[in-house]
């Protein structure tokens, strides 16, 4: 699908969600924004506790119930390119403990809840923790698949269940405990199709299963991919491991500390040379290209107080070490901002590395 035939589905825009907690405010996600066009398949990678399954979670309404202060605005585009504005909150950055607003309006969850009903699915991690433990794969089907009899629903779950690789008249009688969580990960992924979703998100959905499965279920949502430009359906594929997600994605967004750090067309990370890349998107690279066996040296800076400036600086940032002088105090100090690096606008990072190159780069804050 060229890019000239791919439509709006998702937008979101500095979206901000944070928590409350014993220790303080908790800033999950910091004021990031990006698009979901039908035919791309975007992979959101960064280590536990960036901000991918929160931002996820916001796009389907689903922090109410922690509950989350969100700020931004999130618009969902129907098949004709219609916006409907699900979300928008401004932020009163004046009170600091007050950021934005409960999304709690019956409204607005009506909207949401329209909205996952009928366009968009999520897959999750640890499938036995949503599915019924005592429904059949059979009464699974039937809660999704409506108005059909016993003979209708039998054919019309049968290719859901074929896409993934599963037999339905060996397990069309079985509980989620009689399968394997290969199977019952597959048995998720065929329910969420039989919804047609035209946006399909999967939240770490090979965490924890063997080699062999983790190769069938890339085999299967690299089928999937190549249907979804067909259909145009969208795809987002939330994982912690760069290796699986880049083989199969055609779009990256690169989160870490609650913030995008970088976002564009996934052929731009196959290159090993990764000049224009941010320095956190090439320590994940180097495990991946073989370059480095080492994790990332340092943690996660804390999201309760989140130091100023970049949040990457003080981890193994040689950008940082080798530009002190010159970028230095603008790391310490200032949040980066966003630079088209070779003015490829489907291509930004947040990097003062890029302060050096013409201004006529940079996006926005």
């Amino acid at each position: 699908m060229s890019d000239t035939n791919r439509k709006k589905l998702l937008e979101v825009n500095r979206l901000s969600v944070d928590f409350h907690s014993n220790e303080g405010r908790i800033q999950a996600v910091r004021d990031v924004s990006f698009y979901i066009r039908t035919g791309e398949i975007i992979g959101v990678v960064g280590e536990s506790g960036s901000g991918k399954t929160v931002t996820t979670s916001s796009m389907l309404g689903w922090i109410t119930n922690a509950p989350g202060i969100v700020s931004g605005k999130i618009t969902y585009y129907d098949e004709d390119e219609q916006p409907d504005v699900l979300v928008n909150v401004t932020s009163d950055k004046s009170k600091s403990n007050s950021p934005g607003k409960i999304i709690s309006e019956y409204d607005l969850n009506k909207k949401f809840k329209e909205i996952r009903k009928k366009d968009i699915t999520m897959i999750f991690q640890e499938p036995k923790r949503y599915l019924h433990p005592y429904w059949t794969v059979e009464k699974h089907f039937a809660e999704t698949i409506k108005g059909k009899s016993k003979e209708g629903l039998y054919e019309a779950s049968k290719p859901y269940l074929e896409t993934v690789g599963l037999s339905i008249k060996n397990i069309w009688m079985l509980f989620p405990h009689n399968l394997s969580g290969g199977m019952n990960q597959r048995l998720m992924i065929s329910l969420a199709l039989s919804r047609n979703p035209r946006l399909l998100i999967a939240d770490e959905m090979t965490t924890g299963l063997d080699v062999t499965t983790q190769v069938k279920i890339s085999d299967m949502l690299s089928k999937l991919i190549a249907d979804a430009e067909d259909e145009n359906r969208a795809i987002v594929l939330i994982s912690h491991d760069i290796a699986f997600v880049i083989k199969i994605v055609n779009v990256l967004m690169v989160m870490y500390a609650g913030d995008i750090v970088e976002f564009g067309p996934a052929h731009l990370f196959y290159d090993e040379d990764q000049e224009d890349n941010h320095p956190y998107t090439n320590a994940l690279l180097d495990v991946f290209y073989g370059r480095s066996k080492k994790a990332i040296e340092g943690d996660v800076p804390s999201s309760v107080n989140p130091p100023a400036g970049c949040p990457f600086r003080e981890r193994n940032c040689k950008i940082y070490d080798e530009n002190h002088e010159k970028i230095g105090r603008l790391c310490e100090t200032s949040r980066p901002k966003k630079y088209f690096p070779n003015g490829d606008k489907g291509h930004w990072v947040r990097c003062h590395k890029f302060i050096t190159k013409p201004w006529s780069n940079l996006v926005s804050d």
